[in-house]
C-alpha cells in the first residue's frame, strides 16, 4: 500500500524563515495559499535578517487597492525596494562565509521587475529550495478553484481538490483547527512544531526566527542539515497523521 500523500497549505512568504522551508520539505504537494485575504502585518510582504544593530525588518511595499484583496492580487509598489534590499543584504552579509555563492542568486531574482507579490515571493522561494537540492512539487491555490470556503474547510476543500490523504499544519492551526472534522473528511492531520537550529552567524548572540538567507549566507551548502536538525522526519510526520487519521 503507497503512503499517505502528505499536503501542507501556507501563504506566500517573502524570504522565508527555516521553519517555513522545513515543513515545505516534508510535503509531497505544496499549496501556495494565495487565494485568502493579504494581510499587511504578516509575513508575505517582509521578514527579518541579521545586522550589527540585531534583528531587521525588510518589507516590500505594496498597493493596497481593497480591504479584501486577495495577496494573488496584491502589487508591489516599485519604487526602488529591490535596490534598498540588496543593499541590506550586501551590507550585512559581505562577511558571511557563503556571501559570494548566495549573493548573486538572491540578486538574480531582485533585479527583476516584478509586479505582483506572489511572484517574487515564489521566485525567491524557489531560488532557496534549488540551492538546498530540494524538489517541492508547488502549486497555487488561485489556480485550483476552491471557492466559497474559509478557515479550516477551505483547508478541507484544497485538500480533497488535490487527492491528499494526510494535512500537515503549522503550529497555529491547533487554535482553530477541529481534528475531528478532518477525520470526517477522511484526512490524516499532524502539527508541524519547528524548532530553529543554532548555527554561526555574524554579529555577536545567536537570534533565531531570521530569514532563512540568515542561514545560507552563513553556512552555505550545510544549510540543508542545520534546517532538518533535530526536526520531525518525514516517518514521525507520517506516524502522526495517521493516528489522528
Amino acid at each position: 500500500m503507497p503512503e499517505p500523500r502528505i499536503v501542507v497549505i501556507n501563504q506566500p512568504r517573502y524570504m522565508p524563515s527555516c521553519g517555513y522551508l522545513h515543513r515545505m520539505y516534508l510535503a509531497d504537494l505544496f499549496v501556495y495559499l494565495d487565494s485568502v485575504k493579504y494581510s499587511p502585518h504578516d509575513w508575505e510582504n517582509r521578514n527579518r535578517i541579521k545586522t550589527s544593530h540585531g534583528p531587521q525588518w525588510i518589507s516590500v511595499p505594496v498597493r493596497r487597492v481593497a480591504t479584501e484583496q486577495r495577496i494573488a492580487d496584491t502589487l508591489v509598489d516599485a519604487r526602488g525596494w529591490q535596490r534598498r534590499h540588496l543593499k541590506s543584504l550586501e551590507l550585512n552579509y559581505r562577511r558571511a562565509p557563503y556571501f559570494d555563492v548566495v549573493y548573486p542568486l538572491i540578486r538574480g531574482v531582485l533585479e527583476q521587475p516584478w509586479a505582483r507579490l506572489v511572484d517574487v515571493n515564489l521566485r525567491l522561494t524557489e531560488v532557496v529550495l534549488e540551492y538546498l537540492g530540494w524538489k517541492v512539487a508547488c502549486v497555487r491555490a488561485s489556480a485550483l478553484g476552491v471557492e466559497g470556503l474559509r478557515g479550516q474547510e477551505l483547508l478541507i476543500g484544497l485538500c480533497q481538490k488535490v487527492g491528499a490523504d494526510a494535512y500537515l499544519s503549522g503550529p497555529l492551526g491547533r487554535d482553530y483547527i477541529v481534528p475531528a472534522r478532518f477525520r470526517e473528511a477522511g484526512l490524516g492531520l499532524a502539527f508541524h512544531d519547528y524548532r530553529p537550529p543554532v548555527y554561526p552567524q555574524l554579529f555577536g548572540d545567536f537570534v533565531p526566527n531570521l530569514s532563512a538567507l540568515d542561514l545560507l549566507f552563513n553556512c552555505g551548502p550545510g544549510a540543508a542539515d542545520y534546517i532538518c536538525r533535530a526536526n520531525a522526519s518525514r516517518a514521525s510526520v507520517l506516524g502522526a497523521t495517521k493516528e489522528n487519521g
